[in-house]
């Protein structure tokens, strides 16, 4: 039972989970184990262990040259004879300098490693039980484990070099007792449930799982059916309270992901299942694409026909009749179900994917609010993942050589959520505050989204505590009112795509609702 993360940023971050823990752990502890993982994630702790493989690797490097010089030198010595002695004694010397330096280097390294993970163990379960507010979940988990230590084991020659990114123990005993990435069972279990004895079950078995029980452990963890309308009644504004929705970058609450599963939910099971194929993944895009005015839909679905296989524009047409009946808090949420399925596709396949994308945009001869957050959203992410375009390098620290970039950016929100020019005036200024700086917002001739986009690209360069308060100020900006439109959601969830700075669903606050 044992599970881990892996990447470098979140965009390009996987979770792998043990056939064990599908078999051993119910729905909560799942849960549990998969919100540990998540944390891991969003604290850029599998950076971290990556990283970590890396220097550890680089100082065993040493060592192993200095074996290398060792053995070498020693065929030599025997066919040299008394010639050269001198040599291969300094040689000799070298050599056995890189392997104490690497032997010595390593023992500390592993030892760092140790100390360092241990203590981003317990901050990932303190992280889990706030994710699911469901401390048995994982604190059973960790119960069945103990039960079953022999179960988190990984068999593999390199299985002790990354035992530190998983979930429970992986490594053999003498090198958890030596060099121990994870803290005991029972100090975990204990710091999540103070009332834990120390016991670990005596038999652990599967569990038993059907089809009438996974449908009723889903829905228990759905709100009541007759919610679902409350949370996407489709108001024409939400009301949003600014600093909340800055808190909860990372740390979705309860009401996020109610609200979050409310509308997944709303999605039809048609197009949930569509997102999920490569193929159908990007008929689901270009059906979300279609224009809701029939003369511009009939020019786009013209000129997307000649460029896709027939089966793919039929299937782009029967989904487009579920995509016009969505909710339009939504859509989003559709595009995102997508991208692991289009990322599974070949670079010859993607290229005309992307064309059909950028041609549906233009048919209209102009890039509405909405498609340029699904533009931005999918080409940013998937782009770098094809090689089309690079990740952004962090080149800023400080604000001051963004505050152009910033300007730029607050002044589009402004003018898409404003009309009058002291209400634009108002919501920029506001956004300005947030970071302590002032200006005037720009004409609304100089805000295309064009322009917005290359605003976006320099502000990505940012490091992630300034990304941050830039996302603040964009909040700000946008939340004047105290309220948030639909098309004002989609645009800030564009500008955080754009930062790689993950927020959660716009709801209105404290609409938490109990599950059923």
């Amino acid at each position: 039972m044992n599970a881990f993360a892996a990447g470098h940023e979140p965009r390009d971050a996987v979770i792998g989970v043990s056939r064990g823990c599908l078999e051993y752990l119910d729905r909560d502890e799942l849960q549990g184990v998969m919100a540990h993982e998540f944390s891991h994630i969003l604290n850029g702790d599998m950076r971290l262990n990556l990283r970590l493989i890396g220097v550890l690797h680089g100082i065993l490097v040493l060592a192993m040259i200095g074996w290398l010089v060792l053995r070498s030198m020693r065929h030599a010595g025997r066919s040299r004879g008394k010639g050269g002695g001198g040599a291969v004694a300094v040689i000799l010397i070298v050599g056995a300098g890189l392997v104490a330096v690497g032997s010595i280097g390593l023992f500390f390294g592993r030892a760092i490693k140790s100390a360092v993970s241990r203590q981003r163990e317990y901050l990932a379960d303190a992280s889990a039980v706030q994710f699911t507010r469901l401390p048995d979940g994982i604190a059973g988990a960790l119960k069945k484990i103990g039960g079953r230590p022999e179960t988190s084991k990984i068999e593999g020659p390199k299985a002790e070099e990354i035992s530190h990114m998983f979930f429970g123990s992986a490594a053999g005993s003498f090198s958890r007792r030596l060099f121990a990435t994870h803290p005991p069972l029972a100090d975990r279990i204990t710091r999540i449930d103070p009332s834990f004895d120390g016991r670990f079950p005596k038999r652990v078995e599967p569990v038993a799982l059907s089809a009438a029980s996974l449908d009723a452990e889903t829905k228990r963890g759905r709100p009541p059916a007759k919610t679902f309308g409350a949370l996407l009644g489709g108001a024409a504004a939400i009301p949003v309270d600014p600093a909340e929705v800055l808190r909860r970058i990372g740390v979705p609450g309860m009401d996020k992901v109610i609200y979050a599963a409310a509308l997944l939910e709303s999605i039809p099971e048609p197009l949930r299942n569509a997102a999920r194929e490569p193929y159908d993944a990007r008929a689901v895009i270009y059906a979300v694409l279609l224009d809701r005015d029939p003369a511009v839909r009939a020019r786009q679905l013209a000129a997307l026909r000649p460029k896709v296989e027939e089966p793919s524009y039929r299937e782009t047409e029967r989904l487009a009749v579920l995509v016009d009946g969505l909710v339009e808090e939504a859509r989003l949420p559709l595009v995102d179900t997508t991208f692991p399925a289009l990322k599974t596709l070949s670079p010859a396949q993607y290229r005309p994917f992307r064309e059909n994308v950028e041609q549906l945009i233009r048919a209209d001869d102009k890039v509405e609010l909405l498609e340029y957050a699904l533009r931005s959203m999918m080409l940013r992410s998937l782009d770098v993942h094809f090689g089309l375009a690079r990740p952004p390098a962090v080149r800023h620290r400080r604000l001051d050589p963004l505050l152009p970039a910033l300007i730029r950016v607050l002044s589009a929100l402004a003018h898409a959520g404003q009309t009058g020019e002291a209400e634009v005036l108002r919501a920029f200024d506001k956004g300005m505050a947030r970071v302590g700086r002032t200006g005037s917002p720009l004409p609304k001739t100089e805000c295309s989204l064009a322009d917005l986009d290359a605003a976006l690209g320099d502000l990505a360069e940012a490091e992630p505590l300034l990304k941050r308060r830039i996302l603040g100020a964009c909040v700000a900006c946008v939340a004047v009112d105290g309220k948030v439109t639909a098309r004002e959601a989609a645009l800030l969830h564009a500008v955080a795509a754009n930062l790689g700075v993950p927020i959660p669903p716009i709801a209105a606050p404290g609409e938490e609702t109990p599950a059923a």
